[in-house]
């Protein structure tokens, strides 16, 4: 039989590291909604977007000296650099644009922090 509080602590140290660690090993998607980072594509067709999305977030950091455009660009950039190894380079594009727009729609409250 289990024991219900062993169960709930154990689910909740689970949950604990999944959320403390989603940033780090999933970091396409807004850090303040770790869970929704869990659902957000890291790359496509075998392109990796995880270096693309740590330097976009450090370059939206308040002391980057680099705009809102600027930095969503180089995003775009490092997105469509890494999908020339892809295994699909039209589809991995057509995410990464995906995932820009994204970031110039809704990025505004992320910039500067």
């Amino acid at each position: 039989m289990t024991n219900p509080k062993l169960l709930a602590v154990g689910l909740t140290l689970f949950g604990a590291t999944v959320i403390d660690a989603a940033p780090l090993n999933r970091p396409c998607g807004p850090n303040s909604v770790p869970l929704l980072n869990l659902i957000i594509p890291q790359g496509a067709a075998g392109a990796d977007f995880r270096p693309a999305c740590r330097h976009h977030d450090a370059c939206y950091a308040k002391c980057s000296g680099k705009s809102k455009q600027q930095c969503d660009c180089e995003f775009l950039h490092g997105m469509l650099k890494a999908c020339e190894c892809s295994r699909n380079p039209k589809r991995c594009r057509r995410r990464a644009k995906i995932m820009y727009r994204a970031v110039d729609r809704f990025g505004d409250a992320a910039y500067g922090y």
